[in-house]
């Protein structure tokens, strides 16, 4: 395996790791939205149920 290669597969695990982290972000940032609006509409239930 030569040096181009070898880079070229990193680059793709590095891309591949970059958009797992940006979607895991995105998750978390929905998700605490959603949370954040079920506590100021009704503090007492979570929708989750």
């Amino acid at each position: 395996m030569d040096e181009q290669e070898r880079y070229a597969r990193a680059k793709e695990h590095v891309e591949a790791l970059q958009g797992f982290y940006v979607h895991l972000a995105a998750y978390i940032i929905v998700n605490v939205l959603l949370f954040a609006a079920n506590i100021l509409t009704d503090p007492g239930g979570l929708w989750l149920y």
